[in-house]
């Protein structure tokens, strides 16, 4: 992966507004999907984390990642915090800032001011020069009104529809309300987030390597998410919008296992003809390097198998011999040149001022002791 890779996490579990329920998981979410995004072997992502802080801070922050970047870099941004689903329809995520303002008819507000709006983090987004976006979404999307009073009736937030952009994936735990306001505050209890202990655990394990091809891309890590969630929570499904040109791989997959090789393959390594099994051989060669590392851990297996229980001694010669060869880019050794080949060491140049000028001297060395005659 030589693309930049940036991830930047936003976690908010206080609030000073007493209408808004603290929350338990952010603090261990953020901490927890940092570890497995910068870990070499897995994301290898430069990773920011900000926790409780207000709304002016966070709006800078997420302005001065998307800003100077080139089209290939890729940008992981993700929030996990109370989502507030205005009167207007619009999203804000809301922060230890964040204030709600009674209006008329006893209904409430959320003070824009004093929260991250979805318009803000769409044009902070859509202004990058990035074109590889991933939004993750871990929020619970609340109504601020009363129970009965939630914006137009509906039961979505609209994450998706509000955030999505050119060369942008929004993944979100859930796009229902769970969570609505009501004089006494937030009805409901928080809960430990499922959607980000099982993204985190589907790539720590290598679990959301559904193709066992040793990478994770997008679509297949929704797959798992879509599968591991609901089987915690059966009231949540995950959603995912936005599209971009190819794939994009959050990761690597650190505990990679052999893949099932083709079906036609297979059939040559069982054929009772050993010239049909030496063709085999060269075959296996082609995966050894593949960059599919599932593919390549199961055609290292079969020449492993080859060489220790085929019957045809050229068969195993072969097999063995393409174990014992170095793997692709593998640094061989440098061979030691003897000290009478070596070319002589020219004597190290100083710089020495002369007038206006500098002038090159080349510094002679010491003269060496005459060696002992024999």
């Amino acid at each position: 992966m030589s693309e930049s890779r940036s991830a930047l996490i936003i976690a908010n579990s206080r609030y000073d507004y007493p209408g808004l329920q603290q929350l338990l998981a952010p603090a261990q979410d953020a901490e927890s999907l940092a570890r497995v995004l910068a870990n070499t072997a897995i994301g290898g992502f430069q990773v920011r984390t900000i926790a409780n802080q207000p709304s002016y801070q966070v709006c800078l922050e997420i302005e001065n990642f998307c800003e100077n970047r080139k089209p290939d870099d890729l940008l992981l941004l993700y929030f996990s915090c109370h989502g507030i689903k205005d009167g207007d329809g619009r999203l804000y995520f809301a922060t230890a800032d964040t204030q709600l303002a009674q209006t008329a008819g006893s209904s409430a507000r959320v003070r824009v001011a004093t929260a991250v709006s979805s318009e803000f983090v769409n044009q902070m987004m859509s202004r990058s020069r990035s074109r590889k976006q991933i939004l993750l979404l871990d929020c619970c999307y609340s109504g601020a009104f009363k129970e009965g009073m939630l914006a137009k009736g509906d039961n979505a937030a609209g994450a998706g529809e509000q955030l999505q952009g050119k060369g942008r994936i929004v993944l979100t735990a859930s796009d229902a309300i769970q969570y609505s306001f009501e004089a006494e505050g937030v009805k409901g209890e928080g809960t430990r987030s499922v959607f980000t202990n099982a993204l985190v655990r589907g790539l720590e394990t290598g679990l959301a390597d559904l193709n066992h091809d040793g990478s994770y891309d997008l679509d297949e890590v929704y797959d798992f998410l879509l599968s591991a969630v609901p089987a915690q929570q059966p009231d949540q499904k995950p959603t995912k919008m936005g599209y971009i040109e190819g794939k994009i791989f959050i990761g690597s997959n650190p505990h990679p296992a052999a893949a099932s090789l083709p079906e036609e393959l297979r059939e040559t390594l069982d054929d009772r003809r050993p010239w049909v099994r030496l063709g085999a051989v060269s075959e296996l060669e082609k995966l050894l390097g593949s960059p599919n590392k599932g593919l390549s851990l199961a055609a290292d297996a079969a020449l492993q198998s080859l060489a220790a229980r085929d019957d045809s001694n050229e068969v195993r010669q072969a097999a063995a011999c393409l174990l014992r060869r170095p793997s692709p880019g593998a640094t061989a050794p440098q061979p030691i040149v003897p000290s009478e080949t070596r070319q002589p060491v020219r004597p190290p140049v100083t710089l020495e001022p002369e007038g206006p000028y500098v002038r090159q001297r080349e510094t002679t060395p010491p003269p060496q002791p005459a060696p002992p005659p024999v």
